[in-house]
């Protein structure tokens, strides 16, 4: 989940931009967005931090179908894409054999509350608010590659 942004930490976009290129890993991200400016907002971003592939879907159906279809390390979408929510979307990975560990990051437009302790209960990575500003959207994937790697460093010790 992002935190606010204090003044007294602020950087330039040119710093996060330089901080970011240099550590992200590749990924495949796809954005399920119905309105264009938050999508390609979301999606330049997502190139400056180092997302390699990024696909779009406007709508739940077809990011639905995207899914089923191919993979993806990361998923965006809103809270309603059309034709299928964001949780129902958030479910459908998480219940699915081969898809459960792909984080899914809501884009919120300012729901209610319960809307939110929904999602995080359902198993949610991340909230970027929308419009996506960049800092906002980096905080989110460096939390998503912290995570990454506790988990990675957990399997290796088991398996040590």
């Amino acid at each position: 989940m992002t935190g606010r942004t204090s003044k007294r930490n602020h950087k330039s976009e040119e710093e996060v931009l330089a901080e970011g290129a240099q550590e992200m890993p590749f990924l495949t991200g796809l954005i399920i967005e119905p309105d264009i400016l938050p999508r390609m907002a979301l999606r330049q971003q997502l190139l400056q931090l180092g997302v390699t592939t990024i696909h779009e879907a406007e709508n739940g159906e077809d990011g639905m179908a995207w899914l089923s279809s191919r993979g993806v390390d990361l998923v965006f979408s809103t809270w309603e894409p059309g034709g299928i929510s964001g949780i129902e979307i958030l479910r459908y990975l998480k219940g699915n054999g081969r898809t459960p560990r792909i984080p899914v990051v809501i884009l919120d437009d300012g729901m209610a509350k319960p809307a939110v302790v929904t999602a995080v209960k359902e198993g949610i990575a991340g909230l970027i608010h929308k419009p996506p500003r960049l800092e906002n959207t980096r905080e989110v994937m460096e939390s998503l590659l912290e995570q990454h790697a506790l988990k990675k460093a957990r399997k290796n010790n088991i398996s040590s």
